[in-house]
């Protein structure tokens, strides 16, 4: 009888871990779908449109963005990389608010990184689960981040993430108020006139904006070196941080050579160009290669547009007109700069469908001969 209890007892037990264990099994449970890095505008929209299909097959299903990256606000920030692409999900692929949930999930473990998760929970299903890396941005000295850095607009139609390592960089900046900030810039052989200093001036106003003061960052040009890249809107960046009585992380490179022929400095389109900010941009790179050689020229293709853009948006900018702002240039230059008038080359030619609109900008050595506007292969240029 004892003997017949006991297996009794044992089956009861057996049966209930087992009801136990199934119970386990059906509880629902968050799955990551993917992850991933700084990938190209391209790349993220793909991902993220495979994210939005499974997630339609699951209606009632919540979908989990969690972002790891550089603190603070702005572009290249684990905020901004996790608003973009929400915003792209709700926006392109049309879901719904309620069925999206975004987390930043704190700094990543390397400062000049970020990473993407994408969970799907089920109803009735627990949020998931923080890393919770820890950074330790005090003690970080040296040489921080190597990229290359176009003198152009970011290529692509997906969500753009920015300059994560810009924004690490202000992020560690941040957390030691003493030290500094090395920009240096390579010139790459074959790169146009001053490319190195209109990216470095570029990444250092976007130090400023994350509120890194101006006396706190320093650029260096570290002169030209060469790479399999097409280097003509190419630099490369290296960024430092440094205590304020370090040296230099590196000497000063040798002063540009003036090219012996036209180099293409890009298309400006009437789109961009009707923004300040990116309309300043363009100015200014061409002023500083006006200042930066006296014995170069600008010379100024401009086409009009044939037909206006068509109807703008109400948060929209004026168009604007690439003959009267190029007028606007000279003008500028001349009178607020000093630049000689004769330095300035305008000409204005006829448009074709996919040239109208735009502003072509050459720099051009004394006494060379300018391009001509009708042989260029417009395909074949690097388009701003």
């Amino acid at each position: 009888m004892k003997k017949y209890c006991l297996l009794l007892v044992a089956a009861c037990l057996l049966l209930s871990s087992q009801i136990v264990g199934r119970a386990q099994r059906e509880e629902p449970m968050a799955r990551q779908v993917d992850s991933y890095g700084e990938i190209t505008s391209e790349d993220v929209m793909a991902r993220l449109d495979n994210f939005s299909i499974e997630l339609r097959k699951m209606p009632h299903a919540t979908g989990y963005l969690i972002c790891y990256g550089p603190e603070g606000e702005g572009s290249g920030t684990g905020k901004y990389v996790l608003k973009v692409q929400t915003d792209y999900l709700l926006n392109t692929r049309g879901l719904e608010p309620e069925s999206i949930r975004q987390v930043y999930g704190g700094r990543y473990y390397k400062p000049d990184e970020v990473e993407t998760e994408l969970w799907i929970a089920p109803p009735g299903a627990d949020a998931p689960e923080l890393r919770g890396y820890e950074s330790s941005l005090e003690t970080i000295r040296g040489k921080f981040k190597e990229y290359n850095s176009w003198d152009r607009y970011p290529d692509g139609d997906g969500p753009a993430f920015g300059n994560i390592a810009l924004a690490g960089l202000a992020d560690v900046l941040k957390q030691q108020p003493k030290s500094l900030a090395y920009i240096v810039s390579f010139n790459v052989q074959g790169a146009a006139p001053g490319t190195w200093r209109r990216v470095a001036k570029r990444d250092a106003s976007a130090l400023q904006a994350y509120g890194i003061a101006f006396d706190r960052i320093k650029i260096i040009y570290g002169g030209e070196v060469k790479t399999d890249v097409d280097g003509v809107a190419l630099a490369i960046i290296n960024l430092w941080v440094l205590p304020p009585d370090a040296p230099p992380p590196v000497k000063e490179g040798k002063s540009e050579q003036t090219p012996k022929e036209a180099v293409h400095l890009g298309i400006y389109n009437d789109y961009i160009l009707k923004y300040g900010e990116e309309e300043r941009h363009v100015f200014e790179g061409l002023l500083d290669v006006l200042r930066a050689d006296a014995r170069l020229n600008v010379y100024l293709i401009v086409r009009p547009r044939n037909e206006p853009l068509g109807i703008m948006m109400p948060d929209d900018q004026p168009n604007i007109d690439p003959a009267k702002l190029v007028e606007k240039w000279k003008s500028e230059m001349v009178e607020k700069y000093g630049i000689n008038g004769n330095r300035i080359i305008v000409m204005p030619v006829d448009s074709a469908r996919v040239n109208e609109g735009t502003i072509e900008a050459w720099a051009v050595p004394a006494g060379a001969a300018l391009p001509n506007p009708y042989d260029s292969d417009y395909e074949s240029l690097d388009e701003n």
